[in-house]
């Protein structure tokens, strides 16, 4: 059984060229963007971002922290 190359690891996961989007922006936040400043930011989809966002934290990419409720 032959080992995962590192570039494979990364191809995987940054293939989607709307993965590479989101880094971008997160990029320069130090504070992080929510999830609706991404979502319009990036023109997406609520699931089509919650899908990629998933991805990249399960690769430990992002941290990801949801906050309910108001007050």
């Amino acid at each position: 059984m032959s080992e995962e190359l590192p570039y494979q690891r990364l191809q995987r996961h940054f293939h989607e060229p709307v993965r590479l989007a989101i880094l971008s922006l997160l990029v320069h936040e130090v504070d992080g963007l929510s999830f609706n400043q991404l979502k319009e930011g990036l023109d997406l989809t609520f699931g089509n971002l919650d899908r990629h966002l998933k991805v990249l934290s399960e690769a430990e990419v992002v941290s990801v922290h949801k906050i309910t409720g108001k007050g």
